[in-house]
C-alpha cells in the first residue's frame, strides 16, 4: 500500500510520508525472514536497496528520507528481521 499511494502521488512531486508501524519496516532481503515486502516497505519508499520495487518510479527513491517521519516503533531492542540496525 505504501509504495502504491507514494507511486500515485509521484506525478504531484516532493511529497512527506508519516510512517506509523510498530516495526521500522527496513529489512533488506538478506535481514528478512520472510522477504515479504511487508517487513520492507520504508526501506523500498526510500531506495535503501538495488530492488525493482525500490525503483518503480525511475531512478529516484519514492520518498527522501529528509520527508519521512516513523511513529509508533517498537523493535527499539534492535530485531534484526526488520532491520532496526540498518535504519540507523
Amino acid at each position: 500500500v505504501v509504495l502504491g499511494v507514494l507511486r500515485g502521488l509521484r506525478p504531484r512531486g516532493r511529497v512527506g510520508l508519516a510512517f506509523v508501524d510498530g516495526h521500522c519496516d527496513f529489512a533488506t532481503p538478506e535481514l528478512s525472514t520472510t522477504g515479504g515486502a511487508a517487513g520492507m516497505d520504508l526501506a523500498l519508499a526510500l531506495g535503501a536497496f538495488a530492488h525493482p520495487l525500490a525503483r518503480i518510479a525511475g531512478r529516484a527513491p519514492l520518498v527522501r528520507a529528509d520527508d519521512v517521519v516513523l511513529l509508533g516503533r517498537k523493535d527499539l531492542a534492535g530485531d534484526p528481521a526488520y532491520g532496526a540496525a540498518s535504519i540507523r
